[in-house]
């Protein structure tokens, strides 16, 4: 069976179309992949963040309250 020149192209665009939807879907699969890991580690490097805050506001607060006692007995 003779192709004709109609469904050859037919069958050229198709397996074109069909490949680059293929490498579409792959690269969004890729991009979301990217993005959970990205938000993963925002997570964790803003909890480590807060951790670090935490011992410089208590010591902050151990030498204002230092600084009152000191006023204090003056």
């Amino acid at each position: 069976m003779r192709l004709t020149i109609f469904r050859r192209l037919t069958i050229g665009y198709l397996t074109i179309f069909v490949l680059v939807t293929a490498v579409g879907m792959y690269a969004i699969l890729k991009v979301h992949q990217f993005n959970t890991g990205t938000l993963y580690i925002l997570n964790i490097d803003g909890r480590i963040l807060d951790y670090k805050k935490k011992p410089i506001d208590s010591v902050l607060l151990q030498l204002r309250y230092g600084m009152k006692t000191l006023l204090q007995r003056i």
